[in-house]
């Protein structure tokens, strides 16, 4: 979940992996990817030369990402052992507070799957059917876990399940086993990326023909369909073909020179995609993915490296807003600046009528020596955004922050939509201080009650939310 603020400032962020957090004015630490750069020479020499930089700049790209795959493809794999190994002790505890302890990790653990099979997943059927399976299973954990907590205990029958459950994960987990151990021989996930494959159906064929099959949970949860039903809300227009995305680029691009575009693939998963490689006129590689419907940019990322920062935080963020606009996107507020080695990046949402909307973020990145746009993440707008008839909040600011403690000191308050157990909750966002840490505390505005809190810790790579 994502949080707000004005003036507040952080020193740097993990990259990606604080896609909710906020702060005001915040800095906050991310990781930088490799660089990749190529130099264009003149007469026939100079093209040879060229045509063979740029095979080493999409060679370099596709590195990249195969690194990033097999990151969170590893972590699949850890996330999974570790649901196996809580589910086996829940079958056997007899205690309500351990249950309960470990009822609660699961959810969070298969929530945390659930995001490292979305990183991973293109169009696959068993993918879905996977993503559906940890999206009940967090569902059904967070079902048991409020019930124990209520004072009751698992059942015999609810054991029982969980053993069948535990089956089913431990089948999943020997399947990304076997995939590892391919990978330990040569096999890339990039492959599927580049079409020579199904997106790592590999995993998934032996799982989808196991003879476990999927207990019927009795809790159906907000997320229990979502791999079939999610759809991306705010994108609207006719479909675009490969060469009008091409355009969108031509036009995005053409001012500051583009040597070559080239086409890499088409997916077609919750957004259908194109994805392009370009290379600019001055040697950089860019990858950009076009929306097929709309023909929007849902993704870019340039890799260049960030020399000597010549421009501030404030400089880069006005570019990033222009940027935003250039791109469609009207309306929105900055909501987190974080600079990390050079590189200013800055969070916008949607707002409207004084309310924050957390779900409509898009994400910018900004080099601070010259002002090049390196990177946008949009995903999160298009799937989100869409006229909202909100009705007024039924308390006052006034009565929502008599819910603080006495402790907090509140520096800002302001209306904001929040996500929350797979609705949008209207809440007020308090930015308070106690004892030397910074929290952010949220009041529902129809009740009047606290639903969230988060804490700006400063840890090893700077200024965090939890």
């Amino acid at each position: 979940m994502a949080a707000g603020g004005s003036d507040m400032k952080a020193k740097k962020e993990k990259n990606s992996a604080q896609s909710g957090a906020k702060t005001y004015g915040a800095k906050k630490a991310t990781v930088l990817l490799a660089v990749i750069s190529s130099v264009l020479l003149a007469g026939v020499v100079g093209l040879v030369v060229y045509n063979v930089v740029t095979v080493r700049d999409k060679q370099a790209y596709m590195r990249d990402v195969e690194n990033n795959y097999e990151q969170s493809f590893y972590e699949l794999i850890q996330s999974v052992s570790d649901i196996e190994g809580k589910i086996g002790k829940l079958t056997v505890s007899t205690g309500r507070k351990n249950q309960e302890t470990l009822l609660n990790e699961i959810n969070k653990l298969a929530a945390v799957s659930t995001g490292q099979l979305a990183h991973l997943i293109q169009r696959d059927a068993g993918e879905s059917r996977i993503m559906k399976f940890m999206n009940q299973l967090g569902d059904y954990a967070d079902y048991l876990y409020k019930r124990v907590k209520k004072g009751e205990t698992l059942s015999d029958g609810e054991k029982d399940k969980l053993g069948e459950i535990r089956l089913m994960v431990e089948t999943l987990g020997l399947e990304l086993s076997g995939v590892q151990h391919k990978m330990d021989e040569g096999y890339r996930l990039i492959n599927g990326y580049s079409g020579k494959d199904a997106f790592l159906a590999d995993i998934f064929d032996g799982l989808n023909e196991t003879s476990v099959e999927y207990p019927q949970m009795i809790y159906d949860g907000p997320f229990s369909d979502s791999a079939e039903k999610t759809t991306a809300k705010g994108l609207d227009g006719e479909n675009v073909t490969e060469s009008g995305a091409r355009a969108v680029i031509e036009e995005l691009f053409g001012g500051k020179g583009i040597a070559g575009i080239d086409f890499l693939n088409e997916s077609d998963g919750v957004i259908p995609l194109y994805n392009f490689l370009m290379i600019t006129g001055d040697g950089q590689s860019v990858y950009v993915a076009v929306t097929k419907r709309g023909g929007r940019i849902l993704n870019l990322n340039n890799f260049r490296s960030v020399g000597d920062q010549k421009l501030d935080e404030d400089e880069c963020v006005t570019i990033a807003s222009q940027f935003a606009a250039l791109i469609g996107f009207e309306n929105m507020s900055r909501v987190w600046v974080s600079d990390y080695d050079g590189v200013i990046y800055v969070n916008f949402t949607y707002e409207s009528e004084g309310v924050i909307f957390y779900p409509d973020m898009i994400k910018i990145k900004v080099a601070a020596d010259n002002g090049d746009v390196l990177g946008a993440e949009t995903a999160n707008y298009f799937l989100n955004h869409t006229e909202r008839e909100l009705s007024p909040p039924s308390v006052t600011a006034k009565t929502a922050a008599s819910a603080l403690s006495d402790r907090l000191v509140i520096d800002n308050v302001r209306l904001a939509l929040i996500p929350e157990d797979g609705k949008e909750t209207l809440c007020y966002e308090f930015y308070c201080e106690f004892g030397g840490a910074e929290y952010f505390v949220y009041i529902d505005a129809k009740t009047g009650e606290e639903t969230n809190i988060l804490r700006v810790i400063d840890g090893e790579n700077g200024r965090l939310l939890y």
